[in-house]
This record gives C-alpha cells, structure tokens and sequence, in this order.
C-alpha cells in the first residue's frame, strides 16, 4: 500500500527527469502529487476506487504512476504518451473486476 508521496518520485523517474537516487525539487513533487490527485478524482468519478488515496493498493500504484506521468507530459516539453493512461487504465480496471468477482470456485473432477 503506498500514498502519493511514495509515488511522486515514481511519477518523475517515469519521465526521466529524476534519478533512481536523486530528489526531486519541492516544485516538482508538488506537480507530481498534484497530478496523481486528478488520476484518483478522475477514478472515482468512473465509480473504479475502492480505497482511498492514502492506501492505494499494491495493483494499482504503477498503473498510478503511469498515468499521472501521461498527464505531466506537457509540463517537462515531452511528447504525450497515451499508451500510459491506457494500460493504466486496463490494469485498475482488471484489478477492480477480479476484487469484484468474489472468491473462486474449485471445480473437482
């Protein structure tokens, strides 16, 4: 389970614009966490949250990062990379579904 802060960075390192070890300017953490709060607004207005920000499930963190880094492009002068948003998406979405669908029957021959 993981929260914005520990997903900012993450959020930077996806764009290349940080370092596996380095941190990142007061500036642009508040732009990373800023963008992973419209990914969770935009999740629950598609009725997809079954937590809250602060406990974000362990599925559902690099599908986070992925999609707050689409919508961050703009800001570091990098190319939109839709693919981003849309595995994102498919991953939480897949994720919902199988928490939704209730434990598994065994089937005996």
């Amino acid at each position: 389970m993981a929260d914005f802060t520990a997903l900012a960075p993450r959020v930077l390192m996806k764009l290349e614009v940080l370092g596996a070890e380095d941190t990142p300017s007061s500036a642009d953490f508040e732009l990373a966490v800023n963008k992973l709060r419209a990914v969770h607004a935009w999740l629950k207005a598609e009725r997809l949250l079954q937590w809250v920000m602060n406990d974000i499930p362990d599925f559902a963190e690099e599908p986070y990062v992925m999609m707050a880094a689409y919508l961050t492009t703009d800001e570091f002068g990098q190319q939109s990379k839709p693919i981003w948003w849309q595995t994102g998406l498919a991953a939480i979405e897949s994720g919902v579904n199988v928490r939704n669908n209730g434990p598994t029957q065994a089937e005996y021959f």
